[in-house]
């Protein structure tokens, strides 16, 4: 392989069904208001050095439950392996900019979202 053909972007895979996936990174991002402020988004960074690496990563930025909830859709529809979330979170929830979601809610949200796919 030549050094050039490292650094081509990559096309998206068309999946050939539902349970198929494309090798590529889904990355969902929320921070506290602070830190939206201080321009600390790791996950825009994250999606910045895959693109610079030839593959076509998708970033969200959320603040709310109803955005994640909504978001969920789309990252099962994307057909995208790779789930990356960057935010805030404690021994019993997920942070988003101005909510908590509990891991249990978190679960019911991404309930059979996640098959064959890789959450990070």
């Amino acid at each position: 392989m030549r050094l050039a053909e490292l650094f081509e972007p990559q096309k998206p895979t068309v999946r050939k069904s539902k349970a198929d996936t494309v090798a590529q990174v889904f990355i969902i991002e929320s921070l506290e208001l602070v830190d939206e402020a201080k321009e600390r988004r790791e996950g825009a960074v994250l999606a910045s050095v895959l693109k610079m690496c030839g593959k076509n990563p998708l970033y969200y930025y959320i603040r709310t439950r109803a955005e994640l909830e909504h978001i969920a859709e789309e990252f099962e529809a994307s057909g995208y392996r790779y789930l990356h979330i960057s935010c805030h979170g404690g021994e019993t929830s997920l942070e988003t900019t101005l909510d908590s979601v509990s891991y249990k809610d978190f679960a019911k949200i991404f309930a059979g979202k996640l098959k064959g796919r890789r959450l990070f």
